[in-house]
């Protein structure tokens, strides 16, 4: 935080606490010191009171003339020279309200927020939440102790509404403010010990292993060796079916210890997915109603997710693709044959629809063997509900968005119209 900053905060706190004071802090104030100067002024009277009950006794006598010798001259004294005095009074308000909003001011920004157990927190923020359930959730998952609090933070720092959504591990002991420093920052450098990631929809493994080399320098074979692991696997129960995880890497901004090895930010990415897909109660119900089991579902939304990048558009891919497997159609999809290409992606070419691989949709029936990118949970939402049409065929537009068509009669004139433009 540089001095700007401070500054910028400390008007906006001053600003929003003035009325507070104004209103509310001052009249306690002199509430608080007339008590303290009247509790004073009679405490002579009520040592009087006291002690003549007690001169029978010799001792307490003795006791009377030290307290009135001392104590009480000491109180009187100090009545006389300092709380008659009109300043005590503004130099008191002022020391407990400079000493008030110091405490809010550390309160709020400086104070450490710590937690038992595990040192890292797992905090997921979902695209569009509000600063108000982002504050939420941290209290919730005792990340910072009020969730009041950290809102007010956000909001004196200005960038309550430029929190990124993403899947962030937060340490013990940071304050507000840095924890709002990880939640907005834009760029992949380093943050104290954390790194940023960010997994796209529709990258494969080999990418992944290729942005974590860049970001984390971190050796691409050890990561694809990681994304074969057989426990990992064996949770989905799709051991002996799949050689890896590809498909079960969930897309998202990660934020993670830059110490974290290959096989870490693999189950970093493979529990995201199963908290978003495999473990979502949003999604059960539409599991259940597919036709697909999970590796044929996955499969499929990563050629949809390969096909387009239009949100709107996935259901009506989708739907297509069900209408194809109905009517025991070859799927043709391209995105699968770019999947088998070594030096791919890139143009296809004639020959390359003749590569004979299990991938290859152009000349077997049905899906591939597995998934050919990780799906964003979109894709994977359109296919659990796909459109219902009777759409068989689809041709790219030159704006990347689709023209479909009932025949293929129908789909040769889209083609011819879209190269005549």
């Amino acid at each position: 935080m540089n001095k700007d900053d401070l500054l910028r905060i400390l008007k906006r706190f001053t600003d929003i606490a003035g009325s507070f004071f104004k209103y509310n802090f001052i009249p306690f104030i002199n509430r608080i010191t007339a008590k303290v100067i009247y509790f004073i002024r009679n405490i002579k009277d009520k040592f009087k009171s006291f002690i003549i009950k007690c001169e029978l006794n010799i001792k307490c006598r003795k006791i009377y003339h030290y307290i009135k010798e001392n104590i009480l001259y000491t109180f009187v004294e100090f009545y006389n020279d300092v709380l008659k005095k009109k300043k005590f009074k503004i130099y008191f308000v002022l020391s407990v309200s400079v000493l008030i909003l110091w405490s809010g001011i550390y309160r709020i920004f400086f104070e450490r927020n710590v937690w038992e157990g595990e040192n890292l927190k797992k905090i997921t923020i979902i695209r569009g939440m509000n600063v108000d359930e982002i504050s939420g959730m941290l209290r919730d998952s005792n990340v910072v102790s009020s969730s009041l609090i950290f809102k007010v933070s956000a909001k004196l720092s200005g960038k309550s509404s430029k929190i990124y959504s993403g899947v962030y591990y937060l340490p013990k002991g940071l304050n507000n403010m840095e924890i709002i420093d990880i939640l907005t920052a834009v760029d992949y450098a380093r943050l104290g010990g954390r790194g940023k990631i960010t997994v796209y929809e529709g990258m494969r493994i080999k990418q992944i292993a290729s942005l974590l080399r860049k970001d984390f320098e971190m050796d691409e074979d050890e990561f694809i060796r990681a994304s074969e692991n057989d426990s990992l696997i064996n949770i989905l129960g799709l051991k002996g079916e799949i050689k890896n995880l590809e498909g079960f890497l969930f897309p998202e901004t990660y934020i993670v210890p830059v110490s974290a090895g290959a096989r870490d930010i693999v189950f970093i990415l493979f529990d995201e997915f199963l908290k978003r897909v495999f473990k979502n109660p949003e999604l059960n119900g539409s599991f259940k109603k597919s036709p697909f089991k999970l590796l044929s579902l996955v499969t499929l939304a990563s050629i949809v997710q390969a096909e387009t990048g239009i949100i709107s558009e996935m259901p009506i891919i989708a739907g297509v693709y069900y209408n194809r497997l109905e009517r025991n159609m070859k799927l043709q999809a391209d995105p699968t044959i770019q999947y088998i290409l070594p030096e791919g992606p890139r143009r296809l070419l004639n020959r390359d629809y003749k590569i004979e691989s299990d991938y290859n949709t152009y000349i077997h029936e049905g899906l591939p063997p597995g998934p050919i990118n990780n799906p964003g949970l979109d894709a994977i939402t359109a296919c659990l509900n796909p459109e219902k049409h009777e759409y068989f065929y689809f041709v790219a537009n030159r704006d990347r968005s689709h023209k479909f068509s009932k025949s293929y009669e129908e789909h040769q004139q889209a083609i011819k119209k879209i190269r005549e433009k």
